[in-house]
């Protein structure tokens, strides 16, 4: 009987530990964080602020066609023709105001 025991208590036990085993790593999927680490959402958050307050400081005809070109996908033509001025202008100031943004941008990552 103490024979029979043992050996039902180890059939289980190597049950048991197989079926651990098997689990598959997808189910353990759903348990991890996906939230970002702090670090990273206060990084984000630095380059977001740096960026509206590059954006901010252009002038207001090189800030429309950005924001028309990049927020809203507008080509050029398109932007030329909805502010009723010349193709060349409008890639000028989209143009200047892209080398005003990097270099603001560039004198922020500078400063960090």
């Amino acid at each position: 009987m103490l024979a029979r025991s043992r050996a039902l208590d180890r059939v289980r036990s190597r049950l048991h530990r197989d079926q651990v085993r098997e689990f598959p790593l997808d189910d353990f999927a759903s348990l991890i964080d996906a939230t970002p680490p702090p670090d990273e959402c206060a990084a984000t958050a630095e380059q977001t602020r740096a960026v509206r307050a590059a954006v901010a400081s252009l002038p207001v005809d090189q800030r429309e066609a950005i924001e028309l070109a990049f927020c809203r996908g507008l080509t050029h033509s398109e932007i030329a023709t909805l502010k009723g001025q010349p193709l060349g202008s409008v890639k000028t100031r989209i143009r200047l105001g892209m080398l005003r943004l990097r270099g603001a941008l560039q004198t922020e990552v500078e400063d960090v």
